[in-house]
């Protein structure tokens, strides 16, 4: 609870007026409930009332895109009133069943938004030539260009033909996870890839530099 408290004055000091909680879901791993996460949130609501935090909570989880995700899919759980579901890709992932569970998000009337894109290289590929930041040039001028033989690109422009969005991790910007990502999260974000942004915080320590520089960069400072 201290951990949640410290983290949630450092989100309304620096503007935010409603979070959506997004505990993982992974099997195994972090097997939350829907109710585990509904009634986690009705409880810190409460002491950030009584503690006059003004943020509001809304309810949510990051489900793992592995073969167990199907297990999840007629009991998801969006982000509050968004119909947005928070999907995360496993590191190594089948590019088909990627797109076979977000095509199965989306039958259930639910919108895939993809968490933090820029930390898997596989959806990226070479980063050089022809393959330079292709997200946004695939899918707003595919009728004008011709198609690229490599696949990672196709894949970014498959999931956005399919309704799918991306959310960019705020830490991703602040370098905290290196050079490789913070370079895949700046070529999307000067490709418009981005739909929204995302804190990824687990803990207090970490929370201030990522809100600190990560803001500053999507809000058009040096970042």
């Amino acid at each position: 609870m201290d951990q949640s408290l410290a983290m949630a004055r450092l989100l309304a000091a620096s503007g935010f007026t409603t979070v959506y909680c997004t505990p993982h879901c992974m099997k195994g791993v972090f097997e939350t409930t829907p109710a585990q996460v509904r009634d986690g949130i009705a409880t810190l609501q409460v002491e950030l009332d009584r503690a006059a935090i003004k943020l509001r909570l809304e309810p949510g989880m990051e489900y793992s895109l592995d073969e167990f995700f199907s297990e999840e899919l007629d009991r998801l759980l969006p982000l509050g009133e968004t119909g947005l579901v928070l999907l995360e890709s496993p590191n190594l992932a089948d590019p088909q069943q990627i797109k076979e569970l977000v095509f199965q998000v989306s039958r259930r009337r639910f919108i895939p938004l993809l968490a933090h894109p820029e930390r898997h290289q596989f959806l990226f590929g070479a980063k050089t030539g022809n393959n330079a930041g292709l997200l946004g040039r695939l899918t707003r001028r595919l009728s004008r260009r011709p198609m690229t033989s490599s696949p990672a690109p196709s894949l970014l422009r498959d999931l956005r033909e399919m309704g799918c969005r991306f959310q960019g991790n705020l830490g991703s910007f602040a370098g905290i996870y290196g050079k490789e990502v913070k370079g895949n999260a700046e070529l999307l974000f000067a490709e418009a890839g981005y739909d929204c942004f995302g804190s990824d915080a687990h803990r207090a320590e970490s929370l201030g530099k990522v809100l600190d520089r990560g803001l500053a960069r999507v809000k058009g400072g040096d970042g």
